[in-house]
């Protein structure tokens, strides 16, 4: 699910999953490691700038 947000558009974790082809934890192990960008946090949700998410996958094709 997408949404907007200080004039930016965020996506969910499945909608990252979908976009990278990338499971959670997999998600989640390269967050850690500083190689997949950060979700933001917003009151109960998670979620990721969608330009960072295909800037990473821009920079991350094979």
């Amino acid at each position: 699910m997408k949404f907007f947000v200080d004039n930016e558009n965020y996506v969910t974790l499945e909608d990252v999953e979908k976009l990278v082809g990338l499971k959670e934890s997999s998600i989640y192990m390269r967050v850690r490691f500083g190689h997949f960008p950060e979700p933001r946090k917003f009151e109960i949700r998670q979620a990721w700038k969608l330009s960072e998410i295909e800037e990473y996958i821009q920079n991350n094709k094979k």
